[in-house]
């Protein structure tokens, strides 16, 4: 007797509504799959981008054991005082860090503003994405001692 497994189907798509697609970071489910199938929700485009940055960003050199290299090593400056040498550093490591690991993007610039009243850095960084027709855009986020975000 032989078994069916109607998941190696192929399913054939008309038209992409998308350049990149990574798995969404919170690993939700997507509900909306047609036959009711399941798999983890994605993030397209910009929030694919985005979520790059951020694993970029919270990965610690050495632990990706195939890109030991891969991230940024600031978790040492994190627990220093707020300071604009600081902010220099975090954001000249951020730049190298995009440059080298970040190929999908071209950055346009990395600003990092400290905020010693709320103890913690804000994050501006410019890229223009080539295959979104040189689309630019601008994420913004935050960064402390205990969280690193980018919306």
């Amino acid at each position: 007797m032989a078994i069916k497994f109607d998941n190696f189907k192929k399913v054939t798509k008309t038209e992409n509504l998308f350049v990149f697609a990574d798995l969404c970071l919170d690993l939700n489910e997507n509900t909306s799959l047609p036959n009711g199938r399941r798999d983890i929700k994605l993030d397209y485009d910009y929030n694919a981008i985005r979520n790059e940055l951020l694993n970029l960003f919270t990965t610690n050199p050495g632990e990706n054991l195939l890109l030991p290299d891969y991230g940024i090593t600031i978790k040492r400056i994190i627990g220093e005082p707020i300071t604009p040498g600081n902010a220099n550093i975090i954001g000249v490591r951020m730049q190298e860090s995009i440059k080298k690991y970040a190929p999908r993007i071209n950055l346009l610039g990395v600003y990092i503003f400290p905020d010693p009243d709320n103890n913690e850095y804000l994050i501006k960084i410019r890229v223009s994405i080539p295959k979104i027709n040189n689309s630019e855009t601008t994420f913004s986020g935050s960064i402390n001692q205990t969280k690193f975000t980018i919306t």
